[in-house]
């Protein structure tokens, strides 16, 4: 063996070396599929550890249900719509209503209206809508999100199936998340460094038929409340009562085009809609242009505006944490839709 083919053989030896690696976790990714957007799932949440695309994982649901189940109501938006429970939600909607959890993270008008034109392509019955308004992530650039927790589902976006998926795997690869994943699959052991990496509590599950996320932060609050919040003191900062302050106005004419497309789609069914603008922990007041334009599309009767400083933003118990309200609270706002709640607010009880 002459100099040029020990050398030739030694570069193929260490390129089968280097390759073999990176085959085992690029296969550990198409075996595993630890975010579900590989294959079909009856259940596509069961057993995960990680943080899902609520996008993909509603889409998926819808694909494969809507024929038998005949989905009549929807609830969109972003991760607000948790507050939002179906056995509350069903109480206004009659025996016959077939609801729908058709919500993303950091939902945006662009991914709302994409979603109800995929749902006027498929032929379903919208009789009721149900869409959280959350001002700077809703009215967000008419645009694609991106990031694997965010970007839309092809089948409703009509964008890249190839772009979809590359999304998914390089996410896998960054920050060693497949390291973390593989640790945990093996071991069953949680250690510090897979902290914000995998979600082991429970929140990512989600129904197989309505699409409903779980919430068992409610059953943990309600069980020791005041254990729940001393321990998440630090959280809840302090905020400014005393002025009234605003989001900045966000919706610009393209925006304005996309909600009356929206409405032209509702209206075309005859659905009945609410328009809900979220009460959040800070305090914000939507951008009263804003509110106006939202009024003028959809009607004044159907939007509901609980954002600034009001008897629910006031209590921190009604939240989670700074980024999400209680069911309590998306309880009243509907009984206040449909006519059977309390003036005063909502009380926690808890």
């Amino acid at each position: 063996m002459n100099a040029a083919t020990r050398s030739l053989h030694r570069f193929c030896l260490s390129g089968v070396v280097f390759a073999i690696p990176v085959l085992l976790v690029l296969c550990s990714y198409f075996v595993t599929d630890p975010f579900r957007v590989l294959r079909d799932y009856a259940d596509i949440s069961k057993g995960s550890i990680v943080p899902l695309n609520k996008d993909h994982v509603s889409t998926s649901i819808y694909e494969r249900n809507h024929g038998s189940q005949g989905y009549n109501a929807f609830l969109l938006g972003s991760s607000r719509t948790l507050a939002y429970r179906f056995k509350d939600w069903r109480v206004h909607l009659g025996p016959d209503a077939v609801p729908f959890a058709f919500d993303a993270h950091k939902e945006s008008l662009w991914g709302m209206h994409h979603k109800l034109r995929y749902l006027a392509e498929k032929g379903a019955s919208i009789r009721d809508a149900l869409i959280i308004i959350d001002p700077l992530v809703t009215f967000a650039p008419l645009a694609n999100s991106t990031g694997h927790l965010f970007i839309k589902d092809p089948r409703t976006s009509g964008e890249s199936r190839f772009t979809f998926q590359k999304t998914f795997l390089e996410a896998y690869l960054a920050d060693l998340f497949f390291v973390k994943y593989i640790d945990h699959s093996l071991f069953g052991v949680t250690r510090p460094y897979m902290k914000g990496m995998l979600d082991l509590d429970g929140n990512n599950i989600v129904d197989p038929i309505t699409a409903e996320r779980s919430m068992p932060v409610e059953h943990r609050i309600q069980k020791d409340p005041d254990a729940f919040y001393a321990e998440r003191a630090e959280l809840f900062f302090q905020r400014d009562t005393t002025v009234q302050s605003h989001y900045p106005r966000m919706i610009t004419k393209d925006h304005l085009m996309y909600l009356m497309e929206m409405r032209s789609m509702l209206d075309a069914q005859g659905t009945r809609y609410h328009i809900v603008i979220s009460p959040l922990y800070d305090q914000k007041a939507i951008h009263p242009m804003d509110l106006k334009a939202l009024e003028l599309v959809f009607g004044r009767h159907n939007v509901h505006d609980h954002s600034g400083i009001n008897s629910i933003t006031r209590n921190e118990r009604n939240y989670i944490e700074t980024s999400h309200y209680r069911e309590h609270v998306g309880r009243w706002i509907m009984d206040r839709i449909y006519g059977t709640g309390d003036k005063d607010g909502p009380m926690s009880g808890h």
